[in-house]
């Protein structure tokens, strides 16, 4: 710890060189961040045998899918405002109900057979009947206010997920080299004609894609 303190004080008496070795290392991390976010859609489509086209499909699916339960969330959540707390405890508890129902005819219509749209159901109604619980379990006296929070935190979110999906729709045009791949074939042609000087050439051009 001595030898510590000692190196400290040798080198506060270079502050500017200390202050710019600080700073630009401060800018490589920021770099070497940068450069393995921009790397990780490419090591992500390789490491799961993927192409980009593909990928950007998959993208767009998921952010659609959240923006779409974001709306849904919020449509409930509107439906659930009063002026009255009790009122409000009321509507969420005959909400809680109607999920709870909901999912009990899930599983009988599965009987244990789940598929993957079943299994995403699922769980959409249980995250619901988990959020609505723990709305229902907020004070009376906080509840309002907890639900005003929950209304603005999922516009939030709802923001959020529509700008990721805008994002990868930008990126959509690449659709245009996976169909081009697809239907380009390659065109051979073979001229078989004396040039003007009577010179005898054939001539074949191949124009590949």
């Amino acid at each position: 710890m001595h030898n510590f303190n000692r190196a400290v004080k040798v080198a506060l008496t270079h502050r500017v060189n200390v202050a710019v070795c600080v700073f630009t290392s401060a800018i490589i991390a920021v770099l070497w961040g940068g450069n393995l976010t921009a790397v990780f859609p490419v090591v992500e489509v390789i490491m799961n045998d993927h192409s980009l086209p593909d990928w950007i499909d998959l993208k767009i699916s998921e952010s659609q899918t959240e923006v779409d339960d974001s709306n849904r969330w919020l449509a409930q959540l509107e439906k659930l405002k009063a002026s009255d707390v009790a009122e409000i405890h009321k509507r969420i508890q005959t909400e809680i109900v109607r999920r709870t129902a909901e999912l009990n005819d899930l599983k009988k219509k599965a009987e244990g057979n789940w598929d993957d749209v079943q299994i995403a159901e699922k769980t959409r109604i249980s995250n619901d009947i988990k959020q609505l619980n723990a709305l229902a379990q907020a004070p009376a006296e906080n509840m309002s206010a907890k639900l005003t929070q929950e209304i603005r935190e999922t516009e939030h979110q709802l923001q959020v997920y529509d700008k990721r999906a805008e994002h990868f729709r930008w990126i959509a045009p690449l659709h245009f080299f996976k169909k081009l791949k697809r239907n380009l074939e390659v065109a051979e042609l073979i001229i078989e004609e004396p040039f003007p000087d009577r010179f005898q050439a054939r001539v074949r051009f191949l124009f590949y894609a």
